[in-house]
């Protein structure tokens, strides 16, 4: 029993003093969005490159950021891929029309199937929700809810 303890002893002072792999720190940089959620940017570039997980260290939502490791080769990538989505929303001007019509013509783009109850333009950011609403003459109210989405790429003319 004495030869025992002082061997778990020189163990526990031998194993604290050196360094394991897990406790050296990776170096690491941060990617601070101006625009875009943290979060979003994180899982947007996920589903396209899912090789993000074992580059991003972190994501804080109080600062917006992400932690990267720069001892990835990847991390270059990430960031640029990063850096590439963080794009000021655009500014979109919606114009509508709200016809009453009939049940044949409820599917028709013709504006003279019917009678104008009003012709409502709102401006909005891209990829945020919009609600056009109009009082009908019964009273009631129809509310149109548009529900803009960012599209990955461009559509080309």
């Amino acid at each position: 029993m004495k030869r025992i303890l002082p061997l778990a002893l020189t163990f526990l002072l031998s194993s604290t003093a050196i360094p394991c792999a897990a406790d050296v720190p990776h170096p690491s940089d941060t990617v601070t969005f101006k625009y875009l959620d943290a979060t979003v940017a994180y899982e947007r570039v996920r589903h396209a490159f899912p090789e993000i997980s074992s580059v991003v260290t972190g994501i804080q939502v109080k600062t917006n950021t992400i932690t990267m490791d720069l001892s990835d080769p990847r991390a270059e990538e990430v960031r640029t891929r990063l850096a590439a989505i963080d794009q000021r929303p655009k500014l979109i001007m919606l114009s509508a029309f709200v016809v009453e019509t009939d049940e044949e013509h409820s599917h028709t783009t013709d504006r003279s199937t019917g009678k104008v109850l009003s012709r409502p333009t709102l401006f909005t950011i891209e990829g945020q929700p919009s609600v056009i609403s109009q009082r009908l003459s019964n009273g009631k109210y129809v509310k149109i809810i548009i529900q803009g989405r960012v599209l990955a790429g461009t559509v080309e003319k």
